[in-house]
Parts: structure tokens; sequence; C-alpha cells
């Protein structure tokens, strides 16, 4: 890859994600620049690491100093690709999980695993088609009052940051995407009317009325 073309890659990475007219922006930056550079033992950059053994890459997003972004070096477009129910699909969602450890890296305050999560946005509230899970602090009035409720494995109503979820327990090794698509099916819709998060370990949560990206502090702030 000559260097004009690894820079602008390298531009569309520093730009916000809102401010990216490219909605392929993701996609070109993890096939076209990490995937390559793995493959050719030049390291993953501008990705912080790839995994080509389970199909993903690590990105630093600019938002923040604690962002990252999981996203499959496979061609996903988002959570409404029939893909994430597959059965061979990796469950991409504990590989987020995983990458809590740069999260908690960057942060500039000790971070308990509750306060560290994951989201997803709908179609409807991304800028970015292919899959791509954040990975970030989560907004302290959100731990606060997740911390109050005691939950179980059936869906329960709770408010949080102004907007309408649905909360339940969760379990790391489980599947969002095929805890949810039954549940999407049950109220009529499909899974891709849907903006999903996890907050620490054990909780999922659901909403269809924002981006659940929402519930994340991209400046980690208490």
């Amino acid at each position: 890859m000559t260097s004009t073309l690894l820079l602008a890659f390298v531009t569309v990475l520093l730009a916000p994600l809102s401010a990216r007219a490219d909605p392929n922006a993701l996609w070109k930056i993890v096939h076209g620049t990490c995937v390559p550079h793995v493959l050719a033992h030049a390291g993953p950059a501008p990705c912080a690491s790839v995994d080509l053994a389970d199909h993903f890459a690590l990105l630093k997003d600019q938002r923040g100093a604690t962002q990252y972004l999981l996203i499959p070096t496979d061609r996903i477009t988002g959570i409404e690709s029939p893909l994430l129910l597959a059965p061979n699909t990796p469950n991409f969602w504990a590989f987020a999980w995983a990458a809590r450890s740069d999260v908690i890296a960057k942060a500039p305050r000790k971070l308990s695993p509750d306060e560290v999560g994951l989201a997803i946005n709908p179609p409807w509230g991304r800028t970015q088609n292919q899959l791509h899970i954040h990975v970030d602090c989560v907004k302290s009035t959100v731990s606060a009052r997740l911390s109050e409720v005691s939950l179980g494995d059936t869906w329960v109503p709770i408010y949080l940051a102004g907007v309408a979820y649905q909360a339940r327990n969760f379990d790391m090794t489980e599947n969002p995407f095929e805890i949810m698509a039954p549940e999407a099916l049950r109220q009529h819709t499909v899974l891709g009317d849907w903006s999903l998060a996890t907050v620490g370990p054990h909780i999922l949560l659901a909403t269809r009325s924002a981006p659940a990206e929402n519930l994340l502090d991209h400046d980690c702030r208490r």
C-alpha cells in the first residue's frame, strides 16, 4: 500500500464517525489496511490488534480517551445482518468484552468491570455500514441506577438516561443477538429495529428508542 493511500485511511480514522461521509470507512480501514498489514507481517496498524483466527479487529476510536470498536474482519453490515445468528459466526460480543482491558488501561481513573459497557447501534442510529461494537466506560448515572435493581432471566422495563429500556440478566458466554432475536419476534419486530448494550458482565439492555451507545461515557468521567 502506498504512503499516500495509507495517509488517506489514517485521515478517515482520525475524523469523528459522525463527520465521515463514507459509510464504508470502517470496513476500508479494517479490510483495506489492518488485515493486509497483518498478512504482510507488518503489524495491525492503524488497528490496535487483529485476530484473523477469530475474525475481528480492535480499533481505537478517536472520540474520547478510552473508546474502542470491535469490528469483524468479514463483511457484516450491522445488527440487522442474518449472519449474526448463523451457527458458524463468532461470538463477537464476548471478544468485545475481552477488550475491556484496553479501556481500563487507558482510563483516567480506576474502573471496576461494572463500569465498562458494550453497545451496538441500530441502522437508524449509526453512520457506518460495517458491524462495530462500542467498548467504553459507562455513564456513572447508568451504573448507579442499575446497581439498584435485581434482574433475572426475564425482561423488565427500566429507564436509563431518560430512555425506556428492557433489562435482564446476562452472561458473557451467551450471545446477546440470539437472546434478543426471539424477543424481537415476540414483539412483532426484527432484530435490526433494536439497539443493544451490556453493562458489566451480567446486564443486557435493549431499546428501540435511542442508540444504546448513549449509555457510554466517552470522556470516562465519574
